[in-house]
């Protein structure tokens, strides 16, 4: 799933219409509240690139069992995806992985 950001004019567009709903809420307070969603994807929780198992096995140049042990042994960081979707990646923890030839996770 393709992650997109709020541009200024939609940010302008959702503070029109939402004020015309609440007028006692500013500007800057709707520009904020939007721009945090936008960063938080609404759970208020940053948001984390990731990767597929077979991105990971690219990255780091080894086998996908390997790239699996690296996840349970805590090297890398797992995403569950949910019923049926499989798993995926932190794309920051591969590539700190990739960085770290000590093998610290």
């Amino acid at each position: 799933m393709e992650v997109k950001t709020i541009d200024e004019n939609t940010v302008l567009c959702i503070v029109t219409m939402l004020q015309k709903s609440v007028p006692a809420i500013s500007t800057v307070t709707l520009v904020n509240a939007l721009k945090a969603y936008d960063e938080t994807g609404g759970n208020g929780a940053p948001r984390c690139e990731t990767c597929t198992v077979k991105e990971a096995c690219t990255i780091l140049g080894v086998s996908r069992p390997t790239v699996a042990r690296l996840a349970s042994e805590g090297f890398i960081r797992r995403i569950n995806m949910g019923h049926g979707r499989g798993v995926r990646f932190d794309r920051s923890s591969v590539y700190d992985c990739l960085k770290n030839k000590d093998g610290q996770p």
